[in-house]
């Protein structure tokens, strides 16, 4: 029991760590995909939202990237026939899904035209609210919403797995609109988006960075009394993503993986201790002509049996147990929906019984392989 309560809880954090670290984000080639900030050099802070007009001006003036794209928040009441409920949405630029490179499950994303003052009445609904509030209705598609006594029309429905890169957040918007900013007004100090880019093919990061220390210098000389001592932060969208709780989380899987160690050393001695009793009948096999490897092949086969059995008992443990961590881990630890004993933890849990049937039962198989004829006689008389 013991070493299935072991591998079920390695099986278990293996799965944690593989959703919200190794999986890849659900967009095209998010190794060129980065977070960009404000950063004020006087107070220290890395990660401010962006200006809106600086915004305008990293598009215009960069080099580094295909496109830059904005996200800002949005809390709109919706109007249904026994009331107004307010929901958790978004503003965001038109080339948000050119930069993702993502496409709607249903419908269209919006035009650039879209994306103006005035002309923003169309909204795209998240996979999750589309299901929960609409019944996964696909003729939803082109009817209009009541939200802050406005008419929206649905033109899009996102796919199942899409996730708006809105880090500080951990909830995901159920609709967005277009965040239809207008031209620049030339009014500096209004930080409030969050800036997305993808990287042009072969830009490295450092390239991008001091592509955009040089910006931050030239419109620091340009405005220096809004943009005195600030600067940009270009952060890779994984590690954003993942924040502070990666180095935790390998920290935790590490614990339990060298407390698995442990079980399995304790196992190796009871393994030892049965092998010496049985060492009598390793001696008969081998005077009838076993091999050595022979000998090694069954207590080896032994020990896998009874790996894999605890493995299996891992696995249930693992099913049963898997929400119970989900709901003791932290609020900003991100991606908890997309954690899930997959087909990945499933080989992760097949290699590590393997892995443990062999560290628990190689050595006491090399023991009672080896035989001491002659002395084994004396002491049997």
């Amino acid at each position: 029991m013991s070493l299935a309560l072991g591998i079920g809880v390695n099986t278990m954090i293996f799965s944690l760590v593989s959703g919200v670290i190794l999986r890849p984000l659900p967009y095209k080639e998010p190794n060129r995909l980065v977070m960009l900030w404000e950063h004020d050099r006087r107070r220290i802070w890395h990660q401010m939202e962006v200006d809106p007009e600086n915004l305008f001006d990293w598009r215009k003036q960069n080099q580094v990237f295909d496109d830059i794209a904005a996200l800002g928040h949005w809390l709109p009441h919706y109007k249904t026939g026994t009331g107004a409920e307010r929901l958790l949405g978004g503003r965001i630029s038109a080339n948000l899904f050119t930069v993702l490179v993502v496409k709607p499950f249903l419908g269209r994303p919006f035009l650039a035209e879209e994306d103006r003052p005035g002309a923003d009445n169309v909204i795209l609904l998240s996979h999750s609210c589309w299901q929960r509030r609409f019944g996964a209705d696909p003729n939803i598609i082109g009817k209009t919403l009541t939200l802050d006594d406005a008419s929206y029309t649905v033109v899009g429905i996102m796919p199942s797995n899409f996730r708006f890169p809105q880090p500080k957040y951990q909830e995901q918007p159920e609709l967005v609109k277009p965040l239809a900013l207008g031209p620049p007004k030339g009014l500096r100090g209004g930080n409030q988006l969050y800036a997305v880019a993808r990287l042009k093919p072969g830009v490295t990061l450092e390239r991008a960075r001091a592509d955009m220390d040089i910006i931050a210098q030239r419109l620091e000389e340009q405005h220096p009394k809004s943009l005195a001592g600030m600067g940009v932060t270009v952060i890779p969208l994984s590690k954003q993503v993942a924040g502070e709780v990666d180095r935790a989380l390998l920290v935790l899987f590490g614990t339990v993986t060298f407390i698995l160690l442990i079980t399995c050393a304790n196992l190796a001695s009871l393994m030892s201790a049965r092998a010496l009793e049985r060492r009598k009948e390793s001696a008969i096999r081998a005077a009838l002509g076993a091999s050595r490897f022979r000998l090694i092949r069954q207590l080896l086969t032994e020990s896998t049996v009874l790996a894999v059995l605890g493995g299996a008992t891992a696995t249930l443990l693992a099913y049963w147990g898997e929400n119970l961590l989900i709901g003791f881990m932290p609020g900003n630890v991100p991606r908890l929906d997309e954690v899930r004993i997959d087909t990945t933890a499933l080989c992760f849990t097949l290699l590590i019984s393997i892995f443990t049937a062999l560290l628990f039962g190689l050595l006491p198989a090399l023991e009672v392989s080896k035989p001491d004829l002659s002395q084994l006689l004396k002491e049997w008389g």
